[in-house]
C-alpha cells in the first residue's frame, strides 16, 4: 500500500476536541434548549390556571436548580460543625470531674480561710479589750490637745 492510499489517523487534539463537543457541550445546549422551550411554551398563555402552574413550574425548579446544590455544597460545613459540636460534648464531659474537684477544693478552702479569719478576728478583739486598760493608761500623759484630736477621730 501506498502512502497516499492509507487512511490518515486522527490526531489526539482533533479526537478530543470532537468527543468534548459531542459529550460536553451537545447536552449542555440541548438542556438550556429544553428549559427555554418550556419557559417559553409556560409564559405564553394567559389564563391565571396557567400562572398558577408557571408559579409551581418555577418553585419545582428553584428547589431543584438552587437550593438542592447549595445544600450539597454546604454539607462539608454541616458536617464539620457537626463533628465541633460532638468534640465539644466529649471535651465537656472530660472536663466536667476535675473542674467540679477544684471547685470543691476552692470552696473547701475559702470556708477554712473564712473559718481561719473569724478565728483571727475574734483573738484580736479579745487582744484590745485585754489590753485596753493599759492603753488608756498610756493615753494619761498625753496633751489634752491630742486627745481631743484623738476623741474627733474616733467619731
Amino acid at each position: 500500500m501506498s502512502d497516499q492510499q492509507a487512511p490518515r489517523r486522527e490526531s489526539g487534539a482533533v479526537i478530543h476536541r470532537r468527543e468534548t463537543n459531542w459529550q460536553i457541550y451537545f447536552p449542555f445546549i440541548l438542556g438550556i434548549l429544553v428549559l427555554v422551550g418550556v419557559f417559553a411554551l409556560l409564559g405564553l398563555p394567559t389564563e391565571s390556571i396557567w400562572r398558577d402552574r408557571v408559579q409551581a413550574m418555577g418553585d419545582f425548579l428553584y428547589t431543584l436548580l438552587c437550593m438542592i446544590p447549595m445544600l450539597i455544597c454546604m454539607l462539608p460545613f454541616y458536617l464539620v460543625i457537626l463533628i465541633s459540636i460532638y468534640g465539644m460534648t466529649k471535651l465537656h464531659d472530660g472536663t466536667e470531674r476535675p473542674l467540679r474537684k477544684l471547685e470543691n477544693a476552692t470552696e473547701s478552702l475559702a470556708s477554712r480561710i473564712e473559718t481561719i479569719t473569724a478565728f483571727i478576728n475574734e483573738k484580736t478583739a479579745q487582744f484590745g479589750k485585754t489590753t485596753d486598760p493599759f492603753t488608756n493608761m498610756l493615753t494619761t500623759f498625753d496633751s489634752p490637745a491630742e486627745q481631743n484630736k484623738e476623741q474627733i477621730d474616733n467619731e
